[in-house]
């Protein structure tokens, strides 16, 4: 993070006089969950899972709702075609 801010304070005096301004790299998006944790998103563009007919069940309900509270508002999910109860995909919903 240092380095970074080195190279903008660097870069203002390199704008001031007209001279090419160096690179400064990108930081992680980062993000606060509910419990107060940061996690680093990997992916800010993934915005939908197809997990349509496969061998997933209601035992995989807890799994996919923990998924889905940490993803996007826009993130999507199709579940058609798996073993899973039309009340567990309801309470995931």
């Amino acid at each position: 993070m240092k380095e970074r801010d080195a190279i903008i304070e660097k870069n203002k005096k390199l704008k001031a006089a007209k001279k090419p301004e160096e690179a400064v790299p990108l930081i992680d998006d980062i993000e606060q969950l509910e419990d107060g944790s940061w996690v680093v998103v990997k992916n800010g563009q993934f915005r939908h899972i197809n997990l349509c007919m496969n061998l997933i069940d209601d035992d995989s309900k807890d799994v996919i709702k923990s998924f889905l509270k940490n993803s996007p508002n826009e993130f999507s999910i199709t579940l058609s075609g798996t073993k899973m109860s039309r009340e567990s995909i309801e309470e995931i919903w």
